[in-house]
């Protein structure tokens, strides 16, 4: 393993939670994948990243939502 992973890793993460967040925030339906795609482009992220970390965004922005949910019924 590099000793340059974790210095690449972080920047992915950051941007992975940043997408989560804006999802999580933003009227999009998480499941519609072409609607989560375009707001991500939308919102200036660059299409690979997009295709690489959709994903794991969609599905960090509906436990974020979900949390949300429980916190404001509390």
């Amino acid at each position: 393993m590099s000793p340059h992973l974790p210095a690449i890793a972080a920047p992915t993460d950051q941007l992975l939670k940043s997408m989560a967040l804006l999802l999580a925030y933003a009227d999009v339906d998480l499941g519609d994948e072409r609607e989560v795609m375009r707001r991500l482009q939308t919102a200036g992220n660059d299409m690979a990243d997009i295709v690489l970390l959709a994903d794991g965004a969609t599905e960090m922005a509906r436990v974020i939502r979900a949390n949300s949910r429980k916190l404001e019924v509390s």
